[in-house]
């Protein structure tokens, strides 16, 4: 179970987007980090709002790891910017791959 409801989340991101409250202060509201918001957002503006009640960590093959591994660093890309990209619950799960 995530630990925020979508309505949360949701609210959240649109205080960013309609709002135009930064970041940091709509990070503040809920008590979470930062990043997560800038997160939240990118999924939100990336795949909509449904994107948010997504919280299943799942498991994955170590072929899918490899391949997500090599195309993030020939893509240039951040730990956060794979895991929206792929659709996965956090950064921290491409970190640990």
């Amino acid at each position: 179970m995530s630990k925020y409801s979508h309505e949360e989340k949701l609210e959240t991101v649109l205080r960013v987007i309609e709002e135009g409250m930064g970041h940091g202060a709509s990070a503040k509201v809920l008590g979470v980090a930062k990043s997560q918001v800038q997160r939240w957002v990118k999924l939100y503006e990336t795949y909509g709002p449904e994107e948010l009640s997504l919280h299943n960590g799942g498991t994955y093959t170590g072929e899918f790891k490899q391949y997500l591994i090599e195309y993030m660093h020939r893509e240039h890309l951040s730990a956060n910017q794979t895991a929206v990209i792929f659709k996965m619950p956090t950064s921290v799960q491409v970190l640990n791959l």
